[in-house]
Order: structure tokens, then sequence, then C-alpha cells
């Protein structure tokens, strides 16, 4: 069965094909490097699509023009989802979503939200925030958030009725029976996960994580066939786009954040050659698909490899990426640990063993999830039916 027609609320992107999704600025180069885009939000959109079954969509942002028109509208449909993201931080802005949500009369659900700080600590939330989790709560069996440090922060703020879920991108292939095979006849070709923006609300060691990436890069591009995986950086989007006339304002973006490419001639010959950048999921499931292995520090860029069998290695360095390998038992290395990164290290057979005994597990939790909270679903009840 399929719902009629479902809310999401706070979309990342523009929905094609009935649960495919694309970034917003997708078509011209141009407006692609300005946009501030943020692809882990669209993995995220386009596999909880992928994971509900439904006929019509409405989308809802933060900010609605007329609240009556958005209750009416909301009114019209079986279930709203809340997309999974970081929204339990001191800074979140609802606009007037709490008060549509509060005058409608539809179930909520919220889909693997998370907390965001730099280590396990705790979360000052504003009020809004308070509020509007527990209306969700209020309309929900559980809210599905991203691991125990979430439900934790969730605790503290009175919200009792929580399950922790992991992140929706891990199942959009929706296959149970995902396993890694490990470790691999080769590895040739290495797709690094990479960031250079890090706020005092993700990461407390900036230069630590700086210097661990470029470290690690050198190396990885001294062995393998290595490319840089890009999620939205300006300087990376004008390199993979050939985009000339801006490339001293992608120079200048780099130096400052201590990528300086006229120190470390062999960056720049790597971002000639290696750098990639999507609009879309489906240009990263593409993109990764070419890669024996992922390693670095992007949540969703190491999670949508994982979600098709590739192997990846997480470089943890904050509350959401050490939270969600705990939840998955994925293979990590954290930026604190005073011992050297090796990819040798993990090239031992039980490396993904925990992983792929529990993935079953996880994938049964996220079901049992959507259905006690009355979303009709694609996922499997149980194995056995996978051969009917």
């Amino acid at each position: 069965m399929a719902h009629k027609k479902i809310a999401f609320l706070i979309p990342a992107g523009e929905v094609v094909h009935h649960d495919r999704v694309v970034s917003y600025e997708s078509r011209e180069v141009d407006k692609i490097i300005k946009a501030g885009l943020n692809l882990g939000d669209t993995f995220v959109f386009e596999a909880s699509l992928r994971l509900a079954a439904f006929e019509k969509l409405e989308c809802f942002s933060t900010y609605s023009a007329s609240v009556d028109e958005a209750v009416a509208r909301l009114n019209e449909c079986d279930v709203a989802i809340l997309r999974g993201s970081n929204y339990i931080n001191p800074t979140m802005d609802w606009g007037n979503l709490p008060e549509v949500i509060e005058r409608s009369k539809t179930p909520v659900v919220a889909f693997g939200i998370g907390a965001q700080a730099p280590r396990y600590e705790s979360v000052k939330v504003s009020k809004q925030t308070t509020r509007f989790l527990k209306i969700i709560s209020e309309r929900s069996d559980s809210i599905g958030c991203r691991g125990k440090f979430s439900a934790s922060i969730l605790n503290d703020m009175g919200i009792k009725n929580v399950t922790p879920i992991g992140c929706p991108s891990i199942f959009r292939s929706n296959n149970p029976k995902l396993s890694i095979a490990w470790p691999p006849q080769q590895i040739s070709r290495v797709g690094f996960t990479s960031t250079r923006g890090f706020s005092p609300g993700y990461c407390d060691n900036a230069l630590l994580a700086t210097k661990f990436q470029l470290d690690t890069l050198k190396e990885l591009d001294s062995k393998y066939e290595t490319y840089v995986l890009s999620q939205g950086e300006m300087a990376e989007k004008i390199f993979f786009y050939r985009a000339y006339e801006q490339m001293d304002r992608a120079r200048e973006s780099m130096r400052l954040s201590r990528w300086d490419l006229a120190e470390m001639p062999w960056l720049e010959k790597l971002y000639w050659r290696g750098v990639f950048f999507g609009t879309s999921p489906l240009e990263y499931e593409n993109m990764v698909k070419y890669c024996d292995l992922l390693i670095g520090l992007r949540l969703h860029g190491n999670i949508i490899g994982l979600s098709l069998g590739i192997p990846a290695i997480y470089i943890t360095y904050d509350s959401r990426t050490r939270e969600l390998v705990e939840q998955f038992s994925i293979p990590s290395y954290d930026i604190l640990d005073p011992t050297p990164f090796s990819v040798r290290d993990y090239l031992v057979d039980d490396t993904f063993r925990t992983f792929n005994q529990r993935f079953a597990i996880n994938y049964g939790v996220i079901r049992n999830f959507l259905t006690k909270n009355g979303v009709q679903n694609n996922m499997f009840p149980d194995l056995r039916n996978l051969s009917q």
C-alpha cells in the first residue's frame, strides 16, 4: 500500500521522477558555482523519498507565505516527514513551520534528526526548537534520531519517546542483505571525501583536521589513483567545471583554508586531474561505483558508498560522524587518535564483519520505526520476502 499524499518538511532539492532529487541549481554552471550547496542534505532527502511509499508529494520549507494556506495543504496529507538533519543546535531557525504543524491535524515523523556539537557534550537549543520537537513527539510514536548521543540530548529536553535509527541515506538501495566484501582483491582507485570548512560547531581543532586531510591525501595520491570528492565548496567546483576565469578566486579560497596550491604542487596536480563534484545523488552514486574504497570526513559522501556495498573508512572529527559510526559499527579513525593513520591497518578480514552482521538488524530497526509511526514504506518486511 502507498499513501495518497505525504508531506516532506524542509526539503533539500528539486524532486524529479517521483523520488529522485537534484540540486536547486543544477543546470547553469555559473549559478552552480555561486550557490551555497549542501549535497549531503540532498542525499538524505532522496533516500527518505525512496523508502517511503506514496503517490503524491507536498513540500514545506521553514517559511510559508501564508500559514492558513500551508495548514490547509498539510491537512490533505496522510503524514508529514521531517527530513533528517542537524537541527538540534543553538542557531536553528524553524521560521513559521512550528505554527503550521501545531495548527494542523497531520501526524508528523522526524526521520533521522541529530544534534550538532564538536564533542559529546550538552547542546543549547532555543525555546522554539524545544517546542517544535515536543509537538512532533506528541504527534508520533517516537522521534527517529541519528544515534545515542542525539537521543540523550532529546532526553535532556524532556523528550523521552526516541528511537535511534541512524541516517536514512545508508538504506537508499533498500537492500537488507547488503554486505561489504572485504578485503578487496585490489585497491586501485580511492575516493577521498573532503571538507575544507570547519566551523566551531562542527570541529574544535580545525588545524588538526586540515593537516590530517592534506597528509592523508598526499599519501594516498602517491599510492593509488586518487579522487577528491567535494560536496559543495566553491573552489572545488571551479576546478571541476574548468571555470578558468575564476581560478584566482579558487586559489585564494584554498590558501585561506591552508590548502595553498602554491606551496603544494602535488595538490594542484591532483585537483586538475581528480576533483569531482555533482548536483545529484545519482551523479555521486555513479562516481563512487568507480572507486574501490572511500576514505574521508564527509558523513554522506562515505555513506552513499556504503549504501552500494562499497567499503568506506570514516575519519571522525565531530559528534555527527562519531555517533553514526557507532550506530552502524562502521570502520573509522578519529583525528584525535595519536597513532598514525594507515590504510594497511584496515586490510584485515574482520574490518567490516560487525558492520555486515549489524546491517540487517539496523535495517529492521528503521523499517519498524516507519511502520510504528504509520508511514507506508517500500522496505521489505523480512528477508524471506526477498525471494518473492
